[in-house]
């Protein structure tokens, strides 16, 4: 619903650089603003960021903040930094687009045309949307360049061109790389819009930058001409058929001479025809076989009758709710039902364009999705710049795995992961006054996490803790205690294994690599570096999960046990979680 305040209607206005005015019913409580699809509200001008602003409904007013802009949004002429309200007479400036609110009072009725008017806007808001399948119209080509060729207008906005980017690829030098939009208006009117194509958009052989459509009607982009078939309209394309709607000509003397021409040669193809094939008597020989095969021949004729007719017959509503089905798994991040759609679309109606750049498209996804599932797992581990460098794989921004990784904020996890694992050891040098390595650690998350506030902290402590050190002792020698045994014992330090730290640290490094391949390679090289490092408690965690995952649970639970009173995080939660679940099995 819309927002109220009393009796008042608010509206979003947006404005334009060139005064034009879109008016948006506020009918969502959250509104994202951007130039990337998926935006609720999207504003195609460069200056636009992709996930630029965001209107909040929050206890009947609305708010604006700035979400990931470039160049920032304004409130009145006033950068924001934070929430801010947002009411008349405000004006906020993203790019060059002005929006303010509109204050409408609803009349007691409103008519039909003012109800589409409102819903025609939400839909332009909204951004294209798909169609269902008994809604769509089609493009049939019906020139000899890629006759016979159908794409479904499947969702409200269609674009035409020679560019991958299109929603229908044309790959013919006279379309331009993004050339004719198709348009479904919110009542159900379809409309070509010419995109300042070099070549034109032409209808019924005029030219137009826009024009509502027909069912029947022809549309020329370039030198491929097209049959525009409304919902509803089964007309399907045939050689005779599409050859004699190609050879149409605009009204003139040469269109009047092509028919004239056309006559005289049909009739002379007819009675060659008619010499060649009429009957000729039958000899004794030629009946007898002609009754031994006609039941071959009723078969025969019977079995090829549809290949002689042309085209193949489809079932077009049920590969195009397939073509949907696959688009709304894929949406979810359903590949797998998503591909299984895809490929029943393909098998149904092999030259389906669209279904099979879903198809592609999935195939893509999901490579992207590996890098995904390996950031989680290494996130899991605490192996926080794995982690980050699975995400930085993940290069198509469009993609579902981009926003996913957005929307759960795995960058924002990994970086401040790496950012503690540094602190961490950073404080632990400074406590044994191992002052080089702490400076090399604070020097390590300054080039790593240049925004962390803890970095003048650390250099602080790492100041302090120089100083105390350099203090003189007090020349009064403090009197010795009496030595308890078993109080010493109990405190003797932690047992130290044997060899080389830093080869530890290599096998460390090499199963960490391993873990999700090869857990029990990795668990073997775990084992190798406690036999060293028998304290650290990071890497018996690992190993605990290492044995988990290569199914030696009850080993998995004895290094969990040992590990959990010395680690954090998520480190001591999933150790708290391995000891609680096989605690039953392996005490």
């Amino acid at each position: 619903m819309e927002v109220e305040e009393g009796r008042r209607m608010l509206k979003l206005v947006i404005e334009d650089d060139e005064g034009k005015q879109t008016v948006v019913p506020l009918i969502r409580d959250e509104i994202t603003i951007g130039r990337k699809e998926g935006n609720t509200i999207r504003l195609t001008e460069r200056n636009v960021s992709r996930r630029h602003a965001r209107l909040t409904k929050l206890n009947g007013g609305i708010f604006v903040e700035d979400v990931a802009s470039r160049y920032g949004t304004k409130l009145n002429g006033s950068k924001i930094d934070s929430r801010e309200k947002f009411d008349l007479p405000d004006e906020v400036l993203i790019g060059d687009y002005k929006l303010r609110i509109q204050d409408d009072t609803k009349p007691p009725e409103e008519d039909q045309s003012t109800q589409i008017k409102d819903m025609q806007a939400l839909q332009d808001a909204a951004g294209p949307q798909p169609i269902p399948p008994q809604q769509q119209g089609r493009l049939v080509v019906i020139s000899s360049n890629f006759a016979g060729q159908e794409f479904p207008l499947a969702r409200t906005e269609m674009v035409i061109g020679r560019s991958d980017e299109c929603d229908i690829i044309i790959d013919h030098m006279s379309i331009s790389g993004k050339h004719a939009k198709i348009v479904r208006s919110a009542n159900g009117i379809f409309k070509v819009l010419d995109l300042k194509s070099a070549n034109g958009v032409k209808v019924n052989f005029t030219p137009y930058s826009i024009k509502e459509l027909g069912s029947g009607e022809i549309i020329d982009l370039g030198h491929v001409r097209f049959r525009f078939c409304a919902p509803g309209d089964l007309w399907s394309f045939t050689l005779a058929a599409g050859l004699m709607e190609d050879n149409i000509q605009p009204p003139g003397g040469k269109g009047k001479l092509f028919i004239l021409l056309a006559v005289i040669a049909a009739l002379v193809v007819g009675l060659a025809a008619f010499m060649i094939l009429r009957p000729q008597p039958e000899t004794p020989q030629q009946a007898a076989e002609k009754a031994e095969t006609q039941q071959e021949t009723v078969e025969t004729k019977r079995d090829t009758a549809p290949a002689i007719s042309g085209v193949p017959t489809v079932d077009r509503s049920i590969v195009d709710e397939l073509v949907l089905l696959c688009d709304e798994h894929a949406e979810k991040g359903e590949f797998e039902a998503a591909l299984d759609a895809c490929k029943q679309a393909q098998s149904k109606d092999p030259g389906n364009k669209y279904a099979q750049a879903k198809y592609d498209r999935i195939i893509a996804e999901l490579a992207l999705k590996k890098h995904y599932d390996s950031a989680i797992n290494y996130l899991d581990l605490d192996e926080c710049e794995l982690a980050l460098v699975e995400i930085d794989s993940v290069n198509d921004e469009n993609s579902w795995t981009a926003r996913q990784i957005l929307k759960e904020g795995l960058r924002t996890k990994s970086v401040k992961c790496i950012e503690s694992g540094i602190v961490t050891s950073a404080e632990a040098a400074i406590e044994e006054s191992d002052f080089d390595t702490a400076q090399n650690k604070i020097d390590e998350l300054r080039d790593k996490v240049s925004t962390s506030t803890q970095i003048a902290r650390l250099e602080e402590s790492l100041v302090q803790a120089q100083k105390k050190k350099d203090r003189p002792k007090n020349d009064d020698p403090k009197p010795k205690k009496d030595k308890d045994p078993v109080k010493d014992k109990a405190e003797d330090p932690p047992a130290k294994g044997g060899g080389d730290p830093a080869e530890a640290e290599e096998l460390a490094d090499e199963a960490k690599k391993l873990i999700l391949s090869n857990p029990s390679k990795a668990a073997d090289l775990y084992k190798a570096a406690l036999k060293i490092s028998p304290n650290n408690a990071k890497w018996r965690g690992s190993y605990a999960y290492a044995l988990e995952r290569a199914g030696k649970i009850c080993p998995a639970y004895d290094e969990y046990k040992k590990a959990v009173g010395k680690l954090s995080g998520s480190s001591k939660e999933r150790a708290q979680m391995g000891i609680e679940k096989y605690q039953g099995q392996c005490e």
